[in-house]
């Protein structure tokens, strides 16, 4: 742990956070399920891990895309085309 002063309070930051860590915790952290010392541990290693960070974007996206309610609706004839592409890559 690594205690620095910010605002006249001192806070603690974890340092330690492995990959595969941050990685089981993304859906925790989406959800706002973590306790604030991991949220904060898992914030630190994203500031500090473009590949990681990138894992949580891409999640989060999903996340919001999949949750959304609207609808997207699918070129004209591109159900058919994918049923046929399907069909011939099993047969």
């Amino acid at each position: 742990m690594v205690t620095r002063e910010m605002s006249g309070v001192d806070q603690m930051i974890a340092v330690e956070m492995s990959c595969a860590e941050a990685w089981q915790d993304i859906s925790e952290m989406i959800d706002g399920t973590l306790d604030d010392e991991m949220r904060k541990r898992m914030a630190f290693h994203l500031r500090h891990c473009t590949h990681c960070k990138a894992i949580y974007d891409g999640t989060l996206n999903t996340v919001q895309l999949l949750g959304d309610d609207k609808v997207i609706e699918m070129p004209p004839g591109l159900g058919e085309r994918l049923f046929h592409r399907i069909s011939a890559e099993l047969f």
